[in-house]
């Protein structure tokens, strides 16, 4: 009777190992499913559970580091990929995944040579391309300094140039009318706009430090007390991570108007931005600026910003709303404002390099005091439409430099209480922007 129970034992283990075995080809059919449809998480239990059954089996071990990369547990990926390898020493496969994995856990080093052993082999030509990409990518990330920027020369034509009111009939004090002139004075104007930034990383960190330089301005044909000028500086450290950027500056500006100066401002700012999912994105900014209004000292301010906003990105489509609550404590209270603003914009991705986008902004200002002269306190309502096209025009072979073309129109309406605050312009504008 004693004989009996392992020979029963044995007998038992070995009817039931076909058993295991087709269960674990049924959950690596079930995982690579899984995979394929995307859901990383769920196609990593069923392959997981797939190895415990059958932990020699070199497709579910790869597999199994596949959806642990795509699902972001790059050291779970990196240990399926080893065991692979360790089996089958010569997989070139494994060895780009090791190197993708390394890169992914900051093992630079590690990543560079996989990559190495695989070109030694002289793989197809496609292969010794993606790597060669691969490796001067890693080259760019071991640099300490990065410049990039962009410039953008437009052409514009503007209905309503001197921003002649829609209402010919001004209140003093709120009984006197006023006749307005109800001339539209139409002009042409060019836009010219410069973005420079620098970025200084610390090497095997999450921080740098950014400066950014921007220049713009508009120059009228005709009207020349509208012409605008800007030059503003900004730096500050950033933190980025997998999961969100966080970015603080300080920064300083100067405008002119009419070629005097007009305003200058120094202040804070600290954004935040990061992905739920692959498909939304939030950005949070607050800001903080003491403004200097150098030919009226009543409009010297404290203005305090803060937005908050969300991006879905599905397929080639990508909508952004955005809002933001302004307050802008002046030295005169007639001048003191608050403000609510709601942006929405959205993108398409067209064929041939073609892109479309519609963006709506409402914009509610509200005054704290009245103006004596008026006889009542400020309040504007304005609404900008704006829809356009843009076309990725060229593009150098190593992606560093582009050229973009926009075509795009914006209808201008804002509603004032007191007249001469309010009108209404359009303005169609064609652009050309050299990136780098």
């Amino acid at each position: 009777m004693r004989y009996f129970t392992p020979l029963a034992f044995l007998l038992c283990l070995t009817l039931t190992t076909p058993s295991l075995a087709q269960t674990s080809s049924d959950l690596l059919n079930q995982g690579k499913a899984e995979f394929e449809a995307g859901n990383y998480d769920t196609a990593y239990d069923l392959l997981e559970k797939a190895f415990f059954a059958d932990p020699t089996n070199l497709d579910i071990s790869f597999l199994l580091g596949q959806s642990a990369y795509a699902k972001g547990d790059y050291e779970a990926a990196l240990m399926a990929y080893e065991r692979v390898l360790i089996m089958t020493p010569d997989a070139d496969r494994v060895k780009l995944e090791l190197a993708r994995t390394n890169l992914k856990l900051g093992s630079r080093e590690m990543a560079k040579q996989y990559f190495r052993e695989v070109l030694a082999t002289n793989p197809p030509q496609q292969v010794v391309e993606n790597i060669n990409n691969m490796l001067a990518a890693i080259a760019a990330g071991e640099k300490n300094h990065f410049f990039n920027g962009i410039f953008t020369t437009s052409y514009n034509l503007d209905s309503n140039a001197n921003g002649t009111p829609s209402d010919g009939i001004l209140y003093l004090y709120g009984t006197v009318p006023v006749t307005l002139s109800q001339d539209k004075l139409r002009d042409q104007y060019y836009g010219e706009q410069a973005i420079l930034n620098h970025i200084y990383r610390i090497q095997d960190t999450p921080y740098s430090w950014k400066s950014t330089a921007t220049l713009y301005g508009n120059f009228y044909e005709n009207q020349n007390t509208q012409d605008t000028s800007v030059v503003a500086l900004s730096t500050g450290p950033v933190k980025q991570t997998d999961k969100y950027m966080w970015a603080t500056n300080l920064s300083v500006a100067n405008i002119e108007s009419a070629y005097a100066r007009y305003m200058g401002s120094i202040g804070i700012a600290s954004t935040l931005t990061t992905a739920v999912n692959k498909e939304t994105i939030l950005n949070f900014s607050v800001s903080l600026q003491d403004r200097n209004y150098y030919l009226d000292g009543d409009k010297d301010s404290t203005n305090l910003s803060v937005s908050g906003g969300v991006t879905f990105i599905k397929g080639q489509n990508r909508l952004t709303i955005t809002g933001t609550r302004e307050q802008d404590r002046a030295s005169a209270d007639y001048n003191s404002y608050q403000r609510t603003i709601l942006d929405t914009r959205y993108d398409r991705e067209l064929p041939l390099d073609f892109s479309a986008f519609a963006g709506l902004r409402f914009q509610f200002t509200d005054y704290r005091e009245a103006l004596e002269i008026f006889g009542m306190k400020r309040q504007e309502d304005q609404i900008d439409f704006t829809m356009g096209v843009s076309r990725l025009l060229w593009k150098a072979d190593d992606g560093r430099y582009s050229l973009a073309g926009q075509l795009s129109h914006t209808h201008t309406d804002i509603d004032a209480n007191i007249s001469i605050y309010g009108y209404k312009k359009d303005v169609t504008s064609a652009s050309l922007t050299l990136a780098f």
